[in-house]
């Protein structure tokens, strides 16, 4: 199995980010981000998926329950 690098999760994020038109969720996109750069691995691959894939609404209550601030 190989491993996977920073660049590699960098990859997959600008991917599942770049299909957010929603304002607010392109903010939510940018604190993950954020919260990655100052603490690397805070966030997995498959979170990544899952935040792809909410609404809004999914991502308001997602900011609150895991401090994404």
């Amino acid at each position: 199995m190989g491993s996977y690098t920073k660049i590699d999760w960098i990859n997959v994020y600008l991917e599942n980010a770049k299909t957010s038109s929603d304002e607010y969720m392109q903010n939510v996109w940018a604190k993950v981000f954020a919260q990655e750069l100052s603490n690397p691995d805070s966030f997995s691959y498959k979170s990544l998926d899952i935040l792809k894939n909410m609404t809004s609404e999914d991502f308001k209550l997602f900011e609150v329950l895991c401090s994404v601030n």
